[in-house]
């Protein structure tokens, strides 16, 4: 069975990837939230697998219900019409 190496990616692709700054991701690295990187003689890269990884686990966000926004709406134009 062949094992398929490892893809490297380097800070450019990181950081559009994830949309954060290099002192962002310097600082998640040093709370550990954010995996390390390799230094490649003088470049920074990490392992893709382990940025997919780290992109998976965030929380995904949550939607109200349309009848919970429908009736804050409804409130709202009472009040304003009181």
């Amino acid at each position: 069975m062949d094992k398929k190496p490892r893809r490297l990616v380097f800070k450019p692709e990181v950081r559009a990837r994830t949309g954060l700054s290099d002192t962002t991701i310097w600082r998640k690295m040093r709370e550990q939230t954010f995996p390390l990187s390799l230094d490649m003689g003088g470049r920074t890269a990490w392992y893709e697998d382990e940025i997919d990884d780290w992109m998976n686990s965030l929380p995904r966000s949550t939607l109200k219900p349309a009848s919970e926004i429908e009736q804050k709406v409804g409130a709202d134009r009472d009040a304003v019409t009181a």
